[in-house]
């Protein structure tokens, strides 16, 4: 599909969009699904507002909390990942 000549695709925007997406309807008890994009984009909807997000559930994708660098993150994803220790 195109782009919307009036619409930006940075991560921030998808974001906000979920944001007032999620405001607008006064969701509460949120099941986040994410994949790909997806998991930045709920990560920061969570960060935002945990007091809305009942559970999360990421397939292929990053969700950067709790290590703040990527050394820190390879490090946590080592220790429980047998392909992480494969590597």
């Amino acid at each position: 599909s195109e782009t919307p000549e009036h619409r930006t695709y940075w991560l921030q925007d998808h974001i906000d969009n979920i944001e007032k997406f999620v405001l607008a309807l006064d969701l509460n008890d949120i099941t986040l699904v994410m994949h790909d994009f997806g998991g930045p984009v709920g990560m920061g909807l969570a960060a935002r507002h945990p007091g809305r997000i009942r559970r999360i559930v990421s397939t292929n994708g990053p969700t950067p909390f709790g290590q703040s660098t990527l050394f820190k993150r390879l490090n946590a994803n080592a220790a429980v990942s047998p392909w992480f220790q494969w590597v």
